[in-house]
């Protein structure tokens, strides 16, 4: 219904005063009305710190989502310092300041397999 070129190809037939009657209208989608992009985690014991992303997120910001949403998440839980972690394979998740940050700070990583989108499950989250 909402996949289509841009085009309608609708023709209706209305009376003179029923120009927005809801029969004659037909139903449109709009974009391009932005969005928000949140860091969230999940764990055993249930949902740790929501944390808003503003622009793009680089390295940097990463590690300060490390500081700031990940140790707190895992204290605010009960595991304290010995947790596992697991984030996918975006490009500042791999940057060498956040290996080397992650390394400092006694992370314990899972590996993300390539090309497995069906292993995040925060998305459904």
């Amino acid at each position: 219904m909402f996949q289509n070129d841009g085009r309608v190809r609708v023709f209706v037939r209305r009376r003179q005063h029923g120009r927005f009657h809801q029969n004659c209208l037909a139903p449109t989608v709009k974009f391009g009305g932005g969005g928000i992009m949140m860091w969230g985690a999940m764990l055993y014991r249930g949902t740790g710190v929501l944390k808003k992303v503003s622009g793009i997120l680089d390295a940097k910001g990463y590690i300060k989502i490390l500081e700031g949403a990940v140790v707190p998440s895992a204290h605010l839980l009960g595991y304290g310092e010995v947790f596992w972690y697991q984030d996918d394979g975006a490009p500042c998740h791999r940057a060498k300041i956040v290996k080397a940050w992650k390394e400092e700070h006694g992370f314990r990583c899972l590996q993300w397999p390539a090309q497995s989108p069906d292993l995040n499950p925060i998305e459904t989250l």
